[in-house]
Formats: structure tokens, sequence, C-alpha cells
């Protein structure tokens, strides 16, 4: 198996060794990034075409080279006939008129079509972040061209203002692996890294037990003062691992979310002392999941020196803008050291 991926930022692996958007050359990667992941779970060998802040335009214009700068070194695609080719382009397109990114589109899946005329190819972006999206209308590309070897593969923007790191690739790695996988008939392996994207409607590594190679563990943030992640099983709720929050850290996690339904969590908490404070915050947000929560709800309990279960639940209603996604938000009160483990989520 053989698959071409082309891309931005996302398949250049920008940040992909750090949790909050570092542009530092020693945290930029590939082999945990998505398209390594996706590539091992299918056992495909690939190649990947991906610089950071690029478009489609831009890709397009060099999709075809060996060497970036040398228009006149061309790639063999002959030599490695591809079965699939990703695009993962677009986002750095925001600004520019939606007629001339379709425009850019049809142009580069010309020539691709053109190259590959029996590949499956798949346009894979991110909805979310905001609402000129070429996600918001690509189906509309795909539609437009009657190519039925081509699809459009949405994957949730959730890591907020931050590029993906590991963990966050890894999600996207398996929403595109079970694509190809469902269309190619090639079987899979679980990802080899750990992932922060729940399944249907649950969080992702509620327990903490996953940790992905550079040390991120699917919840922010891991380096922040005060959030520790602790490995022993005989103070575990269960398992080995467990979280400590300690005077006023948080972790959170984002899973998308739509109008209309009731996100319910449950975790199990456990403090130093006796009266120990814990806050559990739910809220919901639009497709500019930047921007201020559209509602919130925030659960404040007290607890003790023994595991307890701790549950709570919101719905989404009544808001102008329809809900993106939801994000679980657990802190330690400013005095406060809080054990956490076992969360899990449903969405209804």
């Amino acid at each position: 198996h053989f698959i071409e991926f082309y891309g931005d930022s996302n398949f250049a692996g920008y940040s992909l060794e750090h949790e909050e958007n570092n542009s530092n050359s020693n945290f930029i990667g590939n082999h945990f990034g998505v398209t390594g992941i996706a590539a091992r779970m299918l056992d495909a060998d690939y190649t990947n075409i991906a610089n950071s802040g690029d478009t489609v335009s831009g890709i397009h214009g060099r999709f075809d080279q060996i060497e970036w700068y040398d228009a006149n070194n061309k790639w063999d695609f002959d030599a490695n006939p591809t079965d699939v080719v990703v695009v993962n382009l677009g986002a750095n397109d925001v600004g520019t008129p939606e007629a001339r990114i379709k425009e850019d589109y049809h142009a580069f899946l010309d020539d691709l079509r053109a190259t590959h005329p029996d590949a499956h190819i798949v346009l894979f972006n991110s909805f979310g972040w905001d609402y000129d999206e070429p996600a918001n209308y690509t189906d509309e590309v795909v539609a437009e061209r009657k190519d039925d070897n081509l699809a459009v593969l949405l994957f949730p923007w959730v890591f907020e203002q931050w590029h993906g790191c590991e963990t966050d690739q890894a999600g996207m790695a398996i929403i595109l692996a079970d694509h190809i996988s469902s269309v190619m008939g090639w079987p899979t392996t679980p990802s080899d890294v750990v992932s922060s994207f729940g399944i249907d409607g649950d969080v992702g590594n509620g327990g903490f037990e996953g940790i992905a190679p550079f040390g991120g563990y699917g919840w922010r943030y891991k380096d922040d003062t005060g959030v520790s992640r602790i490995t022993d099983a005989a103070q575990a709720h269960s398992g080995n691992v467990y979280l400590q929050l300690a005077n006023g850290a948080e972790t959170h996690q984002p899973q998308p979310a739509l109008d209309g339904q009731t996100v319910t969590v449950t975790l199990w908490l456990r403090g130093s002392t006796p009266g120990s404070e814990a806050h559990i915050t739910l809220d919901f947000r639009d497709q500019e999941m930047w921007t201020t929560p559209l509602d919130s709800s925030t659960n404040t309990v007290e607890v003790g020196t023994e595991w307890t279960e701790v549950t709570h639940t919101f719905t989404a209603t009544g808001y102008a803008n329809p809900v993106f996604h939801t994000r679980v938000t657990v802190a330690a009160g400013p005095m406060s050291t809080i054990d956490v483990d076992d969360i899990s989520m449903t969405i209804e």
C-alpha cells in the first residue's frame, strides 16, 4: 500500500511534541504525527509533502517536485504507484474569497486525478475554529466533481488556538485510517500513540493510563505548575495512574457536541485533606471555539480523603450560534490538592 499526503502545518507536524503551540524546530515532527500514525495503522508506505502556512495553490505548484525549490526536478510517480492521496489544505486560505478557494481545489484535483487516475483521493479538513473554514464547504467541491473515488472527510478542530500535538494528531489519524480502511478494504491496527479524541461521546484517555512518546496524555496542560500525572497502582482509583491538581490548577479536554445535546461527566475525586474543594465545569462553544463560551455550568464539591464518585450534567439549549463543542474542566480549589481518576462522559 502507498499513500501520498499533501498538507500544511498539521501534516508538517508543527508543535507536534509540545502542547502549547511551540514553533521550535525540536518540537516539529512527522513520525508520531497523523501521517506517520495513519500509515502504520494501515501498514502503508507513504510520502508527506507538507509545509507550515501553505495554501491549496501553494502545494499544487510544487506537488510533483522532488526538491522544494527546483521546478525542473520532477517526482517519478510511476516508480511508486499511489493507492490513496490525502489532502489537508485550506485553513491558510481563509480570507480569500470562497469562489477562488474552490477554483484552487478544482485545479489541484484536476492534476491529482490526471496523475493518479485510479487512486482514492481524500480531502481531509478540520471543521471548527472559524466560520469561513473551507471545511464548511469542502463537500460542495466534492459534489461538483462527480468523482466516485473522491471523498471529503472532516475531523473536529477541538484543540483550541493551538496546533495539535501527538495525542491530537493520533485522533486525526484514527479517523483517517478508519475511512481508508472502509474504502480500500485494508485492515488496521491500533494507533501506537494515545488519542485525545473520544469515541461515541466519551473523553479520550479518561484514566490517564496512556502516554504519548513526548510525554503528553491527551489532557491539557501537562506542563502547568500544579498538575502531576502520578503512577502508583496502590493509590489510583483503578489502573496504575491518576492525576493530581494542586492550588487552583486545572486540566481540560474538548469534544464535539451539538445543539440540544446533554453532556454528563462522571469522575472519581479524592482530596489530600477532608473538605478539599474541586470544581467540575462543562461549557458549550460555537465554531469560533477560541471565543467566550456560549454557556457554562460549574459544580463545586468538597471531597474527603477517600475516592468519591461525582457526576455533573449540562444541556445545550437556546443559543444564537450553533454549538460546536463541549469542554470538561476539572480544577482544584485555590487552597486544595485534588486527585482525579476515571473520567467518563456521555453525550446524548
